[in-house]
């Protein structure tokens, strides 16, 4: 159950910051901080379910190590490195699971140390992940992709976590581990290991990759796991011949961890029924992150009985769509596939493909869809569906809606081409080029996602080859001549947009030069067209020369970069060492922004909560309304759990903010603090993500004087 503590504030307490789940909400001197207590699983289930209620948060898969996951086991019990000790004896069990499949000393040493030194360092059979849906020793997320499982035991066995991992999950990604692993050292298949399969955030891994390795040399020396060789006879057994490298496993987060063909002849048990199952405590937050269920991946009489044979039935039925979406959007066919392979792997359980018939993570709706609405009609995309609500990385935006398979793989390819960030993976008919063009453009927040991509593509994507060869031979090498046209538009004076454009993936600057202060104040007046059709993002020093008229400047009112001096209305962040949250920056701008009487707002806002809080804590506090219309100078929120400053609104009602932990960009997400960055937010967007702006005007507040744009 679900309870509220409230904990006195000391000034050495630490308020933990994960990602975007920010700042505990404070009052006065208290910290209020939502807590959940263990439980004991449901009698009718016969077995320990996950131990953890689901929290608000992030679907991206967390670290143990840093405290988000619980369990109701004693904790004289979760020291697997002891002897008689319930943790020991789970290692252990999961230990001589893996070496029945084969695998050698070294190589189940690097897997267990990922789960010993950070997945679930007490070795608890069912444990939950706060905050998501993962479960069990390797986290399964969503958790239910397991127990769902035709094998499941129902009792989150060590053995049957790895036979599913075998036969039902992650076969391909084994079989890669093995072959790369094969010689290398137990703290290198740690590292192998996270990578290929775990694929915790990029911080995530840094912060705890020592804790895997050493765990890693530590159940080495436990199990006498130099004794231990690699058994070709048993791999053989499962995999069918040699363990090929088919590369990595893809993100973990959004409920991406896929049923790669379950095998129910290997299994006498009964299908679990996941509704039985459930946490007790659950709050509902499994109910989005979890999929339909009655589409769950099965061995059907039609013979779809493996994860290839799935995707060459999927391919096969919507052929006539890859041929049209290579014509509509110049995306070559085969990368499409693989790409739909990394993000969901063809798996109809993840809500945006299953539900919204979104074929590679599309967050975008808006006027972008011309030749896709032509050809399936106006309801053929629209902002969100019963599958939106799947977080994803820094912003979890919600996925884009089609109303069929065929309409989302055009889509896809539509979205790719009318923006003009990905220009250099349209009509591009070299496979390897166009990956490459997609990744570095930021398709995904993922440092790893090209790794990633290319290795869905060995697997899956070049199988397709022949209907790249297709759709060209019907439609030519160019058949797209939108970019062309968009292209010829652009004036020859504007070479740093044109590279803004098609490289805003990595268009954050590495460097750290103060910009200026001496801009004018048309940035508080709506109106103007930035230029762009979809969400841009650009580090201080990296705004195109056209966008900085629009842009505030916090160093005009007093705010110093990367240093605290001027944050004075992030006091309640900085008291509590958070510095690098989106949260400190909207705190201490709103309060530097707005003044009355010539003094500045500063912490008087009220606000000092999560950033999806700020705006309501502002409005209860002062009285100020709320609107879901953008003004320049107001405080944003929205979902799931981000805030932010509106720097300018455009005519078409985008508008262009000031922000703080944003990959690759300003904030914890790009390593640093006290900083920011600008990003161009579309209307659709703000209409998909629930953004809702206040400020104090109306008691009497005005913007101050000395704020000024960027140039």
């Amino acid at each position: 159950m679900r309870v509220i503590l409230a904990l006195v504030l000391l000034l050495s307490s630490t308020v933990i910051n994960d990602g975007f789940l920010e700042f505990a909400s404070t009052e006065g001197g208290k910290v209020l901080a939502e807590v959940y207590q263990g439980y004991n699983p449901e009698e009718d289930c016969k077995t320990s379910k996950p131990t953890q209620s689901s929290d608000d948060g992030e679907d991206e898969k967390k670290d143990s190590s840093t405290s988000d996951k619980t369990s109701s086991a004693g904790a004289s019990d979760t020291d697997w490195s002891t002897k008689g000790t319930k943790a020991y004896q789970n290692m252990k069990d999961s230990w001589d699971a893996w070496v029945e499949y084969g695998l050698n000393g070294k190589q189940i040493a690097g897997i267990l140390g990922n789960v010993g030194g950070a997945e679930d360092t007490g070795f608890v059979l069912d444990m939950k992940e706060v905050g998501g849906s993962g479960g069990g020793l390797y986290q399964f997320t969503p958790y239910t992709k397991y127990t769902s499982w035709s094998g499941f035991d129902g009792k989150w066995s060590a053995k049957n976590q790895v036979d599913y991992i075998i036969k039902g999950g992650e076969p391909e990604t084994v079989k890669a581990f093995i072959e790369q692993g094969s010689s290398k050292s137990p703290t290198e298949n740690a590292t192998l290991w996270a990578n290929l399969y775990e694929r915790p955030a990029a911080s995530a891994l840094s912060a705890t990759l020592g804790k895997r390795q050493e765990a890693s040399e530590k159940i080495y020396k436990l199990m006498d796991g130099d004794k231990v060789k690699q058994d070709d006879d048993k791999i053989a057994k499962w995999a069918g011949g040699k363990a090929e490298d088919k590369g990595n496993k893809k993100d973990k987060k959004d409920n991406k961890d896929s049923d790669s063909g379950s095998d129910s002849s290997d299994s006498k048990s009964k299908p679990s029924d996941e509704t039985d199952c459930q946490p007790r405590c659950d709050d509902g937050k499994d109910a989005v992150d979890s999929s339909n269920t009655n589409t769950k991946e099965k061995t059907s009489s039609e013979g779809v009985a493996s994860q290839a044979d799935k995707i060459d039935k999927f391919v096969k039925e919507h052929e006539e769509a890859y041929l049209t979406s290579w014509k509509v959007g110049g995306y070559l066919p085969s990368v499409s596939i693989a790409q739909t392979q990394a993000e969901v792997s063809f798996n109809e359980d993840v809500p945006s493909f299953g539900k919204n018939h979104n074929t590679g993570g599309v967050k975008w709706a808006g006027d972008q869809y011309p030749q896709t609405k032509k050809i399936f009609g106006e309801d053929a995309v629209k902002p969100s569906g019963a599958g939106s609500l799947v977080g994803d990385g820094n912003r979890q935006g919600q996925y884009a809606y089609f109303k069929s398979y065929d309409a989302g793989i055009v889509g896809k390819a539509e979205f790719i081409a009318m923006n003009s960030i990905y220009a250099k993976a349209v009509n591009n008919t070299d496979p390897q080029a166009t990956m490459e063009a997609i990744a570095n453009a930021g398709y995904a927040e993922d440092g790893s996602y090209l790794q990633s991509l290319k290795a869905r593509y060995e697997e899956v994507g070049k199988r397709y080859q022949w209907l790249d060869k297709k759709a060209i031979e019907k439609y030519g090498k160019t058949p797209f001549k939108g970019a062309d046209k968009a292209d010829n538009k652009k004036s020859k004076g504007s070479s740093k947009d044109d590279k803004q454009a098609t490289e805003a993936g990595n268009i954050c600057s590495e460097d750290g030069k103060s910009s200026s202060s001496a801009g004018g104040t048309g940035w508080q007046k709506k109106g103007g067209n930035s230029g762009y059709t979809s969400d841009m993002y650009w580090k201080r020093d990296d705004l195109p020369d056209k966008i900085k008229q629009y842009a505030i400047d916090p160093q005009s009112v007093g705010m110093k970069w990367k240093s605290s001096q001027g944050w004075d209305g992030a006091s309640a962040y900085l008291a509590n060492g958070i510095t690098n949250q989106c949260t400190t920056l909207s705190a201490a701008l709103i309060g530097a922004l707005w003044e009355k009487d010539g003094k500045p707002l500063g912490a008087n806002h009220g606000a000092n909560g999560n950033g999806n809080m700020m705006v309501s804590q502002m409005a209860q506090h002062l009285g100020t309304p709320i609107s879901k219309n953008p003004t320049s100078g107001d405080l944003i929120s929205l979902f799931p759990n981000h805030t932010a400053i509106v720097s300018h609104v455009f005519d078409n009602g985008d508008i262009l903010i000031c922000e703080q932990n944003v990959p690759r960009c300003s904030g914890e997400a790009n390593g640093e603090a006290l900083n920011w960055s600008y990003s161009l937010i579309t209307k659709a967007n703000q209409e998909a993500n629930g953004y809702t702006f206040t400020n104090p005007s109306k008691l009497g507040y005005t913007v101050s004087k000395k704020a000024k744009s960027v140039g």
